[in-house]
């Protein structure tokens, strides 16, 4: 075996036809075709699940709110006014007004049961489209508590 002085050129650099710098222009095609769109699908997502968690939890504010107030008046104001309250700390907004539903008449019926449904839209910039997200919460009025018109 024989060794030689002279240099190799280095990646190609002195052939004809060389492909330097393909790698970064591949690079750029897959972050283009694969990175991007899934960016959008993940921002999507996580707008889809912030409004999941921002009606879960009106509707769960607005029902406690409504079977701890004194009378069925007072219930529902208060009942919106919590769950308007939790949407705007979560920057949702309501699709329409929560929706109440009484195991019994009167609402405040002790050991009945009262469930709040809340809607939210979330808006889906990946596919350009709006979501609608509805979220139901069920809490127990005080067994102890005295019957209330």
């Amino acid at each position: 075996m024989q060794w030689s002085n002279r240099r190799r050129p280095r990646c190609g650099a002195d052939r004809e036809g060389s492909e330097a710098g393909n790698a970064i222009v591949e690079s750029l095609g897959v972050i283009a075709v694969l990175i991007l769109p899934a960016f959008a699908l993940v921002v999507s997502f996580a707008s889809m699940l912030g409004a999941e968690h921002a009606a879960a939890a009106a509707a769960r504010d607005g029902a406690r709110a409504f079977v701890r107030a004194e009378s069925a008046e007072a219930a529902r104001a208060r009942m919106e006014e919590a769950v308007s309250m939790r949407l705007a700390d979560r920057g949702a907004k309501a699709e329409n007004a929560p929706r109440v539903a009484c195991s019994a008449s009167p609402c405040l019926s002790p050991g009945e049961k009262v469930s709040v449904t809340v809607a939210v839209r979330a808006r889906l910039e990946a596919f350009q489209r709006d979501v609608v997200v509805t979220r139901t919460a069920t809490m127990p009025v005080d067994d102890f508590r005295r019957t209330r018109p």
